[in-house]
């Protein structure tokens, strides 16, 4: 491991609340693989889109009870946080303002997310409306949106506006294709992001390792900006 430890703020490991485990054995051996690739705290962000996934409160619930029992047995040195991922829609402040949709740690970060097909124009405008009600949006995997035109010129307007720009570890070790690993490169060179996470799903395709993008970003962009990107940052936005 190249830095102390790592903190991931964008993770699927609850089973039975969204598409991420699938059941009680996986999300365990998930856990398992992130404390055994260096990672110490995690925040669970199951998807918030009820259209989709329903009230999964109560699932929810239950789930990070579970793992938390299960984190304290075995690896007391691990962290466990609650959040949620919610993909924006219309009643997304009313959402959040009512406590229906988790903050990261309870903060002011919300880590949110879009349908794919939405345009640059609509991404930014919900985005302002977040920040405008007080809320610091974490713009999740933004590395996946075809509507940006001018990549780092549109990012870097958002990062001045005050959104967190976060990337997925899957996508800099090129585990969901070239092109994203190109794009993902591409914002780290022009300095924008400010955070790299799992938004781990699985074990396999989608697995909670932070240590080989790590050992990617150290390669070119140094300890500093990685320990940054794993550690510093995602610490200040669950408030540590």
């Amino acid at each position: 491991m190249l830095i102390e430890y790592y903190t991931d703020i964008h993770s699927h490991l609850l089973c039975g609340v969204d598409d991420g485990a699938a059941d009680d054995s996986e999300m365990l051996s998930m856990l398992d693989l992130a404390y055994r690739t260096g990672t110490r705290r995690i925040c669970l962000t199951p998807h918030f889109n009820p259209e989709i996934w329903g009230d999964n409160s109560q699932e929810f619930s239950e789930a990070f009870a579970g793992l938390s029992e299960y984190a304290a047995e075995k690896y007391p040195d691990m962290s466990l946080y609650t959040g949620n991922e919610i993909c924006y829609s219309q009643s997304s402040i009313d959402q959040l303002n009512r406590g229906k949709c988790r903050t990261l740690n309870g903060g002011k970060h919300v880590l949110v997310d879009f349908h794919l097909g939405e345009s640059y124009f609509q991404i930014r405008s919900a985005l302002l409306e977040l920040l405008s009600y007080g809320y610091v949006p974490v713009f999740a995997h933004a590395e996946r949106y075809d509507c940006f035109t001018s990549l780092l010129e549109q990012l870097y307007e958002l990062s001045s506006l005050g959104v967190v720009i976060q990337l997925s570890a899957s996508s800099l070790t090129g585990r969901r294709g070239d092109a994203l690993r190109k794009r993902a490169l591409k914002i780290l060179k022009g300095g924008l992001a400010d955070v790299v996470a799992s938004d781990a799903h699985n074990t396999t395709t989608r697995n909670p390792c932070l240590d080989s993008a790590a050992a990617i970003l150290n390669k070119y962009f140094g300890e500093d900006y990685t320990e940054l990107l794993l550690k510093i940052n995602p610490d200040r936005i669950l408030g540590l």
